[in-house]
């Protein structure tokens, strides 16, 4: 859903979709352990950090990955 308004978001704004781990393309890890909430968590804060240098930004997400946005929003450290 969200590759589908990245061109229009991207009119003014660096827009990305990643995907979460296991979804679409992704690896696929065999240890459920790596798909807890706080390393998906990491991997969204990680990637933010690389891609804007730890500057503001904003997150939009749906599905699994509005859960992930609102922990990474509620509990920012």
């Amino acid at each position: 859903m969200l590759q589908h308004g990245c061109a229009e978001f991207g009119r003014d704004h660096f827009a990305v979709a990643p995907d979460l781990r296991g979804y679409n393309l992704s690896a696929r890890l065999t240890d459920l352990d790596a798909y807890r909430v706080p390393i998906l968590v990491e991997d969204v804060r990680q990637l933010a950090a690389k891609l804007n240098g730890g500057e503001p930004f904003t997150l939009v997400a749906h599905d699994w990955g509005g859960g992930v946005a609102w922990v990474l929003r509620h509990r920012p450290s």
